[in-house]
């Protein structure tokens, strides 16, 4: 299955974020609390199986770790009518906008002492730009190992 979860560390000693695509230490920067994009429910069991039912059908239920409530908050602000802005949109706009120097900075007394609160920005050619951030540092961060590799081989070596 599919996954990222956004993992927030630290508070007085600075912010911490980093992206996952797999099971993260709790504990990589001291406290670390994870912000999946999708999590997973176990599905109650039937006692009583169908001519259609498939007994090795998934045990899980994928649901989105982004709020029906906060999409719609999205879409309504950036008058977004066609529902163009996904689930996945608001997930990396978050990952963007938790590096941004400008929001650390503004924001450093509160995240000394809690978790993030996430404003939406005026625009929505700023919340687009956020996005593509978020999703840019996020492949950064999760393929670091093989950026360099990669290149490398393009200048030919």
């Amino acid at each position: 299955m599919f996954n990222r979860v956004i993992c927030i560390s630290g508070k007085a000693d600075g912010l911490s974020v980093m992206m996952a695509d797999n099971i993260s230490d709790l504990h990589y920067v001291g406290d670390t609390t994870l912000f999946p994009l999708y999590y997973y429910k176990e599905k109650e069991k039937s006692v009583h199986l169908s001519f259609f039912d498939d007994e090795q059908a998934a045990e899980f239920t994928q649901l989105d770790g982004i709020t029906d409530w906060i999409i719609e908050q999205v879409r309504d602000k950036y008058m977004d009518k066609e529902k163009r802005i996904s689930k996945e949109d608001v997930f990396y706009y978050v990952y963007g906008i938790l590096h941004s120097e400008d929001y650390r900075r503004k924001y450093k007394n509160d995240l000394a002492q809690s978790l993030p609160w996430i404003p939406l920005v005026e625009e929505m050619n700023d919340f687009k730009a956020f996005v593509a951030a978020g999703r840019e540092l996020a492949d950064i961060h999760l393929n670091y190992e093989t950026q360099g590799l990669l290149s490398w081989c393009r200048r030919g070596r």
